[in-house]
């Protein structure tokens, strides 16, 4: 008797260290997510390649740019909940990424200075799994001096 609750106490916790697992391909799916207009619709990732491994996240997103060619950028964070901070040439981008149960939790702020004025862009995201791992879930939101914007992506596994 002892044997048998060790086993099943030793099987739900290696259950719950488990985390889920981001890692993939996904490829934005227009028909499913919400983008909303303008600005928003164009800020979404066309395609996402995820690799996730122990602690790590590397996140490579897709984009259109305004000139109609692919811009591809790449942030690598931990999972930890610690400051992940990088530099582009447009602005100094801090981020945060914690798994949270089933979902992970990504917020960043990004820093921008033209034309000698600074401004600031928060954004939230709340990635989750669907139809058994085949279809990444991505509630945005975000704020700057454009104003507050939602989005709901959805992408396919590719």
């Amino acid at each position: 008797m002892k044997n048998a609750l060790f086993v099943i106490c030793l099987l739900l916790l290696s259950s719950a260290v488990v985390a889920t697992d981001f890692s993939g391909t996904w490829v934005l799916n227009r028909d499913k997510s919400e983008l909303g207009e303008g600005f928003g619709a164009r800020m979404a990732a066309t395609k996402i390649v995820v690799v996730q491994k122990d602690d790590s996240l590397v996140i490579e997103s897709t984009r259109i740019g305004r000139d109609g060619e692919e811009r591809v950028m790449t942030n690598e964070m931990t999972l930890d909940g610690k400051e992940n901070k990088r530099s582009t040439e447009w602005a100094e981008i801090v981020s945060t990424a914690k798994l949270e149960g089933d979902a992970l939790n990504i917020a960043t702020t990004r820093l921008f200075e033209r034309n000698g004025e600074t401004f600031e862009m928060k954004s939230s995201q709340k990635w989750t799994l669907m139809d058994d791992g085949k279809t990444l879930n991505i509630d945005l939101k975000t704020e700057s001096r454009r104003g507050e914007n939602e989005m709901k992506l959805v992408y396919d596994k590719e």
